[in-house]
């Protein structure tokens, strides 16, 4: 077909390869300039065994980690230099997963109510009550940050803080 001199099939394939190419430009760029260097830093933290970058998330699989309110931190600040946020994930078994259903209450109510002191009594004393003696609490202006290990196997949580008028702590 030809449109006032121009044969509009040889335009409409143009424009196909064209867009394909800046497609395929961005997708390498994307993965390569972006997501690969991304993946190294994060690869490179202490206890990071494994880094997927999927969309808009980061999803980040963490080994033994001495201390999770230290390490989460460094992750969030390499990931939000792309605007990414973090998920964190663990290999974790029954007892630990029993464990933090034990005390997720206590953990959650001192988020919002700010009453560290009976949460880290709560704690002790669910983690003695099913046996767990290897866990960690630690709170900073913005979370409650919980680790447990048992065995080859960790349990990582990250609890947003609450401040006073029920907002998020810090903001």
């Amino acid at each position: 077909m030809i449109f006032a001199g121009l044969r509009t099939h040889l335009i409409v394939v143009f424009l196909a390869v064209t867009l394909a190419a800046l497609l395929a430009g961005n997708f390498l760029y994307q993965r390569y300039y972006v997501q690969e260097p991304l993946k190294d830093q994060l690869l490179g933290i202490a206890g990071v065994k494994q880094v997927e970058i999927s969309g808009d998330n980061v999803t980040i699989t963490l080994g033994q980690v001495s201390d999770l309110g230290r390490t989460y931190p460094q992750l969030q600040t390499i990931a939000s230099r792309q605007g990414l946020p973090v998920e964190i994930t663990s290999t974790t078994d029954p007892l630990l997963e029993g464990a933090w259903d034990r005390v997720q209450y206590a953990i959650y109510e001192a988020a919002s109510q700010g009453d560290f002191t009976v949460m880290a009594a709560r704690v002790a004393q669910e983690m003695a009550a099913v046996g767990v003696k290897d866990y960690r609490l630690a709170v900073d202006d913005g979370f409650i940050f919980f680790q447990a290990r048992h065995a080859a196997h960790n349990l990582y949580r990250i609890v947003p803080r609450r401040d006073a008028k029920g907002g998020a702590a810090g903001a």
